[in-house]
């Protein structure tokens, strides 16, 4: 259940931020992380134990947080 209501977190925070992105190719690389991180979380909590789960958790929101940090920092077009 708590894979579930993280994926679906996860996917609105994504959407939230390519809302306020500008450039398409920005877009577009933060969707390829976003993918990435999913599917490694997805494996991470099917087919590992809890506890590498939790750290791919950690990792996950790192990731976000690195993804925001630049966007609000990189210069605009």
């Amino acid at each position: 259940m708590f894979c579930f209501f993280f994926f679906f977190f996860s996917f609105v925070l994504y959407i939230a931020l390519v809302l306020y992105i500008p450039s398409f190719f920005v877009s577009l690389v933060f969707l390829f992380l976003f993918f990435l991180c999913f599917t490694i979380s997805f494996i991470m909590c099917f087919f590992i134990s809890l506890s590498f789960y939790t750290f791919m958790t950690l990792f996950f929101f790192i990731c976000f947080f690195v993804a925001t940090f630049f966007h609000h920092f990189l210069p605009r077009p």
